[in-house]
């Protein structure tokens, strides 16, 4: 599917057009495909771009315009009495781009659906930008226990690979002589 946000577009960004940039990663589309993401590892393991990438192919502006469009769009799904600000929004933009430059949008996409789906907990009609500055820096904690865990795994599996004293070979061979006495 050409519009599918999971999939890291061939081209540098810089030679993609603005146009289509915002018509394949606006946040209705990133979001009409974040059902499909299961968790924080999930959203990390997609291959989107990430906020520092849009900044280097794009330009600093454009990032800024974009994450206003995605606390925009949410502003407008949650319909709240109380939403966020035009000053708020500028605020939270720059906060997000300063402190999170890491995340891909495929995370952005995970963080947004979460708040709209209710799973950061009631808002009460209003949203404030405390409230989603912490929703983002629980986020934070998840993904760092996630992407230590996976390192830690992919050490422990390396030391393993490092310590075998048999080959390959003599691995196959004792694995079928136990496969042939079943």
């Amino acid at each position: 599917m050409q519009n599918e946000v999971i999939v890291r577009q061939n081209q540098a960004l810089a030679t993609i057009s603005n146009e289509e940039f915002l018509r394949v990663y606006s946040p209705n589309n990133c979001l009409m495909h974040s059902v499909t993401i299961k968790g924080v590892s999930d959203a990390l393991s997609r291959n989107t771009v990430s906020l520092v990438e849009i900044k280097k192919g794009k330009g600093q502006a454009f990032l800024r315009s974009y994450i206003a469009l995605w606390l925009i769009e949410l502003n407008e799904l949650l319909n709240l009495k109380n939403p966020l600000s035009e000053a708020q929004i500028t605020l939270c933009t720059e906060q997000i781009i300063t402190d999170y430059p890491f995340l891909k949008i495929s995370e952005l996409s995970f963080i947004f659906k979460r708040i709209v789906s209710g799973e950061c907990g009631e808002l009460y009609e209003r949203i404030s930008m405390p409230k989603l500055m912490s929703i983002f820096r629980k986020y934070e904690q998840e993904r760092t226990e996630v992407v230590v865990t996976q390192n830690q795994q992919a050490h422990e599996q390396f030391r393993y690979q490092e310590n075998r004293t048999e080959s390959y070979s003599d691995d196959l061979d004792r694995l079928c002589k136990k496969i042939r006495k079943f």
